[in-house]
């Protein structure tokens, strides 16, 4: 647990006199702390809108963030979204900036007054929670919680994984193909990632590569003559529709363009060769999800089919490893689940 943080009263109290259910704004700044992961360093000094400050210290860089917010934890959300969005900005002149949370990275209040009367209030807690007993006994009086201090509970915790089994399948890197190879780059990536989205759409892809979907078209499947007696037809099929000559074309060449196994029943195919069960609906919602986002950036979340599909992905890399070692034998361990990792 890191300690409780405060600032000194600087404008009036908000919270007197309120409709019931409403909740102000409440001012709060925040710390962020951010570094580089390559070799681009920003020059001081970083000059910000909207009342932030930052001070640059080679790879690192501490932001001030002053947020309005109805409570701490959704200040720091809120401050977390700015710098996020800094960091994009940043990347596009291939500054790769992360977030690095530490002690220094704090959420405080800057308009909080001193309430005298009535019971103590909640205390604001940015990060992790607090019961009523634990406020009782961390605050006996309820100096803090008048005070409007914020409380930050941060735990780091962590899961040993044995590695009888990466090791024995690392022994057959010299028989991988290349596919495989692919595959496990974007899947390793996907595990790097900090962004839950971009984890999900690399192993989404890696996905695809290792499914291996057969690019033949369906025209291809006809003899020659037959493949001229249908693009003829389609031609003269589009001519009766109020088209335009640029729809026209697209529509033809999307027919023609048709695979002649669609990439669903590929990716179903090779997830039933490494004996993968997926839940209904699970493999038309990657799909659409990838490709949506891919397309027009828009993602509706579900944590859950995530969280499948990054076990299912893992699940048949283990399985192809499994095919190129066969000079070992196979250490008993307790199956480990990738879920677990997050």
């Amino acid at each position: 647990m890191t300690g409780m943080t405060s600032a000194p009263a600087e404008h009036p109290s908000t919270t007197g006199n309120l409709a019931e259910g409403f909740e102000p704004d409440r001012g709060y700044a925040v710390t962020l702390v951010v570094r580089t992961s390559n070799d681009h360093h920003l020059q001081p000094p970083l000059e910000l809108p909207d009342g932030m400050s930052a001070v640059i210290d080679g790879p690192e860089v501490v932001l001030d963030v002053p947020v309005r917010a109805v409570n701490a934890s959704t200040a720091l959300a809120e401050a977390q979204a700015k710098v996020t969005d800094l960091m994009m900005v940043l990347a596009t002149t291939f500054c790769g900036y992360e977030f690095v949370v530490d002690n220094r990275q704090s959420t405080r209040r800057t308009d909080a007054v001193y309430q005298p009367d009535g019971p103590p209030p909640p205390f604001d807690v940015a990060e992790g929670g607090i019961s009523e007993a634990g406020a009782s006994w961390l605050d006996p009086d309820g100096t803090a919680r008048r005070a409007g201090r914020v409380l930050t509970f941060r735990a780091n915790g962590f899961v040993t994984h044995p590695p009888a089994q990466d090791v024995r399948r690392f022994a057959g890197r010299e028989s991988w193909p290349p596919q495989l190879r692919s595959g496990l780059r974007l899947f390793h990536a996907a595990q790097n990632s900090r962004d839950e989205i971009v984890e999900f759409t690399l192993t989404a892809a890696a996905l695809e590569v290792l499914a291996n979907i057969d690019e033949t078209l369906a025209i291809a499947t006809l003899p020659d003559r037959e493949q001229d007696r249908l693009r003829r037809a389609l031609t003269a099929l589009l001519d009766d529709f109020n088209f335009t000559t640029a729809e026209r074309t697209r529509l033809h060449s999307r027919l023609l363009d048709t695979r002649a196994r669609g990439s669903a029943q590929a990716i179903r195919d090779y997830l039933n060769k490494h004996e993968v069960t997926i839940a209904p609906g699970d493999l038309r919602w990657w799909q659409r999800k990838r490709g949506g986002y891919l397309h027009d950036g828009s993602f509706d979340d579900d944590p859950p089919r995530r969280y499948r599909l990054r076990h299912a992905v893992g699940k048949c890399l283990a399985a192809e490893l499994d095919t190129f070692v066969t000079d070992l034998p196979v250490p008993q361990a307790t199956e480990h689940n990738p879920d677990d990792c997050r």
